[in-house]
């Protein structure tokens, strides 16, 4: 009996090492796609943003550039976050912590996304989003080894591409006039981005609130529903925006369905960490 315990215990350990071993090395491939990613994106030039950088912005993105420090401050090539939070992999499942790191760059717009979550107790799930040079993926692995999900395809091109245009909200720099990036304005309080991508385009509509700073973006996207994929609209929500490296970003996002049967809040994010380059 002993030894059939014994045999047991070191089973385990020999498991838990696994994935471990195992997650290690799904976020060392993704830190190295980053760094494949920031290799190809040049470096913004270390000149700072000036009125005459504003010019031609509808009046209340104006707003949330100075309002987001990013007047009077160096260009930024990129940003490198990292969140804490929760997620729902279903509208009718229950929520699951989540832990995950982001790059996103400007100039060239890309990112690159990894998490972590236990989607049922003791069973970890790893999973990475990206999207440069028009082409998004979603890569989702059981155990940190067993591959759920490897999605490629205009579809999913579409929706990362989505995804990054929403959540520039953390790197507003990104979002100022330039190459492939246009704004029109809609009222007051709200105006239209659109992202070109070498003739890929992602639109989003950005709603301010009173204090200039974006409350929420929406983009339509895909949707994976029973039965395929759908388009169906995207909510991004802004929350409790605090100073990260002396610019001001949302440090809590959520990301909302809305579907015919009723909105479907999915993530609940939490920005620990936000450095810029």
């Amino acid at each position: 009996m002993k030894i059939f315990l014994v045999i047991v215990l070191v089973l385990i350990a020999l498991a838990v090492v696994a994935v471990v071993t195992a997650g290690r090395s799904n976020y060392e491939e993704f830190l190295a796609d980053a760094a494949r990613i920031r290799k190809d994106v040049p470096t913004q030039p270390a000149v700072p943003v000036t009125d005459k950088d504003l010019e031609g912005l509808p009046e209340p993105v104006k707003n949330w550039m100075k309002a987001a420090g990013v007047l009077g401050k160096n260009r930024v090539t990129g940003a490198h976050l990292k969140h804490a939070g929760q997620f729902r992999p279903s509208p009718d499942g229950g929520w699951s912590n989540i832990t995950g790191e982001y790059f996103l760059t400007t100039g060239k717009p890309s990112f690159a996304w990894f998490g972590s979550m236990n989607y049922l107790p003791l069973v970890p799930v790893v999973a990475r989003d990206s999207y440069f040079d028009g082409k998004g993926r979603m890569l989702i692995k059981l155990l940190g080894t067993f591959t759920m999900l490897d999605a490629t395809g205009s579809e999913i091109d579409v929706s990362a591409q989505g995804r990054l245009l929403a959540e520039f909200v953390m790197l507003p720099h990104a979002l100022l006039p330039g190459p492939g990036i246009t704004w029109e304005p809609l009222t007051a309080t709200s105006a239209k981005v659109t992202l070109d991508d070498g003739g890929m385009k992602a639109r989003a509509v950005f709603h301010f609130g009173k204090d200039a700073l974006p409350e929420r973006a929406v983009v339509e996207r895909y949707y994976s529903a029973k039965g395929g994929s759908v388009k169906a609209t995207f909510l991004g929500t802004c929350l409790d925006y605090k100073d990260f490296q002396g610019f001001r970003i949302p440090s809590r996002m959520e990301g909302t369905w809305d579907l015919p049967e009723g909105p479907y809040k999915y993530v609940d994010f939490l920005i620990t960490e936000a450095s810029f380059e």
